[in-house]
């Protein structure tokens, strides 16, 4: 079905070509001279082609007048003069010259009579045919346009504008170019992990210029992409494939209810940069589902990760406050949560308040304080 779509479009095409780019007969060669006033149209390209021996056919929408004054042009030259004026179309069809409206023209052959559009094959040999087509029609002008692919010979047929193809033409060559394959062995990060961050890279959107395959199992990244955007990821590789960075954090949570003692409570993590802690200062409440029994995490639930840079040591935070409100006929119970996503920098060593808030329900209001440091003998 696509081969036949191609064959189509070609035929579109090359029917109906201007006069200036058809084989023409001797007649449309012979110079003549021409002194016409407000001729009418009709008769003029009639004596054009008495005097060159070709046969003409007008249609019967064809109308309008001419005023031309040429010395020793070619009959084709006439010719042509005499469309434009009137904004009429020709095309040859056997030996015949059949006159009609610009109109006509478009409807038998979709396009405008001098259209300057051009059209060229394109053979791809490493682009993906469906993201050659999508790039294509970025790039296309939406009026007149045009472009048709085949998947299965990786063929873009496309017809625009002389300059427009020129671009496109550009643009294909740097899709074209043999992509790079590389192996990348990890020695600290999660494949997956890095798997995430490299899709990211090479396929923002929609806009695809690589792949990436992961093996879990040797903890490998294989990477397909351009040369050019291999060094790119090989950076992104070096920056989180590093050694681990170790350190201690302390978390003090303090939490505050009218009339009552303040509760206050001291956590002490070893960790290491990029990896998830978690702390849970609260209950868990059970309820029956089906057969199982599971459980809700109530009360102060945070979420912490560090990594390194300037100096500092930067976390992103996670901090949710939970509590129960009631039960419904099920049992299963009705939690009111808040939660606040926070990233901070520290480069003291004394405790920094990192959230303040308090419970929906309850007149409880919570305070979180932390301090973290590098370990001692972490590389620097």
């Amino acid at each position: 079905m696509r081969n036949r779509s191609c064959a189509v479009v070609i035929m579109v095409l090359t029917a109906g070509l201007a006069l200036g780019a058809e084989e023409v007969p001797r007649g449309m060669l012979k110079h003549v001279s021409l002194d016409l006033k407000g001729a009418d149209a009709c008769v003029a390209l009639k004596e054009l082609s008495d005097k060159g021996g070709f046969d003409v056919m007008i249609s019967k929408a064809v109308s309008g007048r001419c005023t031309l004054r040429l010395d020793d042009v070619a009959i084709k030259e006439a010719f042509d003069l005499i469309l434009a004026g009137n904004n009429l179309a020709c095309a040859r069809i056997g030996n015949v010259y059949h006159v009609m409206t610009n109109r006509e023209y478009k409807d038998r052959y979709g396009r405008t009579y001098r259209d300057a559009r051009q059209t060229k094959v394109f053979r791809l040999q490493h682009a993906v045919p469906a993201t050659a087509f999508k790039l294509v029609c970025t790039m296309m002008n939406e009026e007149y346009g045009k472009v048709v692919v085949d998947e299965e010979s990786g063929t873009l047929l496309i017809m625009d504008a002389p300059e427009t193809i020129k671009e496109i033409e550009k643009a294909l060559a740097v899709l074209e170019q043999e992509n790079a394959i590389a192996v990348f062995s990890l020695n600290h990060a999660r494949a997956v992990d890095i798997q995430k961050r490299l899709e990211a890279l090479l396929c923002p959107s929609d806009n695809r210029v690589g792949s990436v395959i992961v093996d879990e199992k040797t903890n490998q990244v294989i990477v397909t992409t351009l040369p050019k955007r291999m060094k790119n990821v090989e950076r992104l590789i070096a920056a989180f494939d590093r050694e681990p960075v170790a350190c201690e954090i302390e978390i003090r949570i303090v939490v505050s209810e009218k009339g009552k003692e303040d509760k206050i409570r001291n956590y002490s993590i070893n960790t290491v940069s990029g990896q998830e802690n978690k702390i849970h200062y609260g209950t868990r409440v059970p309820y029956v589902m089906a057969e199982s029994t599971e459980f809700v995490d109530v009360g102060i639930l945070i979420s912490l990760t560090v990594s390194f840079a300037d100096g500092g040591i930067y976390m992103q935070s996670m901090i949710e406050l939970n509590e129960t409100m009631s039960a419904r006929e099920d049992n299963i119970p009705i939690i009111r949560a808040s939660s606040a996503e926070i990233t901070s920098i520290h480069k003291s060593s004394d405790f920094q308040k990192l959230f303040s808030g308090s419970f929906l329900e309850s007149e409880r209001s919570v305070n979180v304080y932390i301090k973290a440091v590098r370990s001692e003998g972490a590389k620097r």
